[in-house]
């Protein structure tokens, strides 16, 4: 199963002057479907998101997209 996930998913990690860029990528065909690229504060780190990311890429695709389509929370009043 992790084998399937690590073909269909990807991550980079680009170290930078200051911690590294991690991007995680699900492709669909030939095709990005889904990527989310967080500047993370060491290659520990990166790497980390990686091997969760990979566990189960899936999560946090639904994670993102729940978040982002709930509907908005009401204000509070004063």
């Amino acid at each position: 199963a992790r084998r399937r996930r690590e073909r269909e998913n990807s991550v980079r990690i680009e170290p930078l002057s200051r911690g590294c860029a991690v991007t995680c990528i699900t492709d669909e065909g030939d095709a990005p479907f889904f990527s989310l690229t967080l500047r993370v504060a060491d290659t520990a780190q990166a790497e980390l998101i990686r091997d969760r990311f990979l566990d189960d890429p899936v999560r946090l695709y639904q994670l993102v997209m729940d978040e982002l389509t709930k509907p908005p929370e009401p204000e509070p009043e004063e």
